[in-house]
């Protein structure tokens, strides 16, 4: 993944920058940090969610012609208003797993310094439409607002949110977990003097994220004037709460798993999945509430199993009034900060929230990432992702159990899956006593347990933290029972296994991302 820092709109860095040099940029680095070459590429999709002026005229092939990408490859822009990013990643995945493209380039570029002051004069409503569904043309802020009301979120409470925002950005910066998306690029920006008003060009490069203030505190927000308190006396939203306008591009380079192993390439996630929904045009703001249970019901997963959660920014309201629907906790959503502190470029945003998701979920060792926005027109767009290291670690614990030479081997049906029978008499058959607590079958590697006083247990759902505490199995428990699915249909297969030597354990569980115990009593609580 590659992407720009994101510069003020009108005022920042990308002031008078193209979408097509947005966007190749990107492109160009997205392509050489996945190391393939450009005239493999199939198929560049960029997402725009105002593909006009300066980013219309198909953006994704000027950008990707920009970027040094050959007229043999293809490419489309595609737009679902601040989805557009997503879209275009759901898009390209399907594209790789559906019709068989061997690599594609997928991202969103936005210029709303050179862009919205044409939409702002250009834009034409169809009268009968607009008589019968005038929301169709409402301004976000004032769905933002209908949404802050209808649902109950304080003004108070948005702007503690924003503040949090700031915080996490400030934070993350400070630390350097936005360095290995960004690649600095140079321009030339727009200054206009403020005494005499006159405009210059000068040679400026973005090399970080310039929208967020990290001195933000909450009495310096409480103060500002909700942007529409002379329509509506009840209103909500101020320019403290909301996100900021930015300029910005990103791009990834999409491949199937077995084009990735065929290069030797490590991916930084899997697409699992995209779902989207529908409501009412005047209530955008609720689009993630519908979207994400139609995303998780259709992967059999509860809100529970996802480990973080990118919800855009657009305005304090939409991620407050989510997390409470959803039942999202706030120290899984949003982790590094938002769109209120960093900025929204339409069509850019999903693009930087799957990237910055996957490399933050590598870092925590996340298994399942959502990331998921309102959309203008009344809509709600979730993507589900895994991150590929943890789908790495569980395929090295697979295959470092097939070489361990099994003492005793048995097969049963799925309805006696439980393994304290099989474990007992495997154990007899050995001479041992086997002593088993509960048990459980997950998506992680499979479960162990150790003979005698104690047990050794690889947990299926693990801590996310499961690498850092793993440990060898100690000499004191010589044999281990290992349960797994079987290839064939709805049986389990439980083998008693010699456990390994120390190191050689200690080595498998760290490749593999198991967590491994040692009391009988931590087999009860873990597993």
């Amino acid at each position: 993944t590659a992407r720009t820092g994101l510069a003020k709109s009108y005022r920042g860095g990308f002031n008078q920058t193209h979408g097509a040099a947005l966007a190749g940029h990107v492109i160009k680095h997205a392509i050489a940090r996945a190391g393939v070459e450009a005239g493999e590429v199939e198929d560049v999709i960029m997402g725009c969610g105002f593909p006009e002026g300066a980013t219309g005229y198909n953006v994704a092939r000027t950008g990707a012609t920009w970027g040094g990408v050959p007229f043999s490859a293809s490419a489309t822009t595609i737009n679902r208003f601040c989805a557009s990013g997503l879209q275009a990643i759901a898009s390209a995945a399907h594209a790789v797993a559906v019709d068989g493209v061997p690599i594609a380039v997928a991202g969103g570029v936005e210029s709303i310094s050179l862009v919205q002051p044409l939409v702002a004069k250009s834009t034409v409503k169809e009268p009968r439409l607009e008589e019968a569904h005038p929301e169709l043309w409402m301004p976000m802020i004032d769905t933002a607002d209908l949404v802050a009301q209808r649902y109950g979120v304080s003004r108070a409470d948005q702007d503690a949110y924003a503040v949090e925002s700031q915080r996490r950005v400030a934070a993350a910066q400070e630390a350097g977990l936005f360095d290995a998306e960004i690649v600095p690029m140079e321009v030339t920006m727009a200054v206009k003097d403020k005494q005499t008003g006159a405009v210059s060009s000068v040679a400026y490069t973005v090399t970080k994220d310039e929208c967020n203030r990290p001195g933000t505190t909450l009495a310096s927000i409480e103060g500002l004037e909700p942007v529409r308190l002379e329509i509506d006396p009840k209103a909500t939203i101020t320019a403290g709460n909301a996100s900021q306008l930015s300029d910005g591009a990103s791009a990834c380079v999409v491949m199937s798993e077995a084009e990735a192993s065929r290069r030797g390439i490590s991916p930084l996630g899997i697409f699992k999945g995209f779902a989207v929904a529908g409501c009412g045009p005047e209530e955008m703001g609720i689009g993630p509430v519908l979207a994400v249970p139609r995303l998780l019901g259709r992967h059999g997963l509860t809100v529970d199993d996802v480990d973080l959660w990118e919800l855009n920014e657009a305005f304090a309201v939409v991620p407050l009034h989510a997390s409470r629907a959803l039942g999202i906790p706030l120290d899984k959503l949003n982790v590094n900060g938002g769109s209120i502190a960093v900025g929204h470029p339409f069509g850019m945003t999903g693009s930087r929230q799957v990237g910055h998701v996957l490399l933050e979920g590598k870092r925590r060792g996340a298994k399942h990432v959502v990331v998921t926005m309102c959309v203008a027109g009344g809509m709600g767009a979730a993507g589900l992702f895994e991150v590929a290291e943890r789908a790495q670690m569980r395929a090295a614990w697979a295959a470092s159990l097939r070489t361990i030479p099994a003492l005793h081997t048995c097969t049963v049906a799925r309805q006696a899956k439980r393994g304290r029978p099989q474990g007992q008499a495997l154990a007899s058959r050995a001479g041992l006593a086997l002593r088993i607590g509960k048990w459980r079958f997950g998506d992680g590697p499979p479960p162990v347990a150790g003979p005698g006083a104690g047990a050794a247990c690889a947990g299926a759902a693990a801590s996310v933290h499961a690498a850092r505490e793993c440990r060898g199995l100690g000499a004191e428990w010589p044999h281990a029972l290992v349960s797994s699915r079987t290839p064939g249909p709805r049986a389990w297969q439980h083998r008693l296994l010699p456990t390994l030597p120390r190191a050689e354990a200690g080595a498998i569980g760290r490749a593999s991302g198991a967590r491994v115990v040692y009391q009988s009593s931590d087999l009860d609580q873990h597993m």
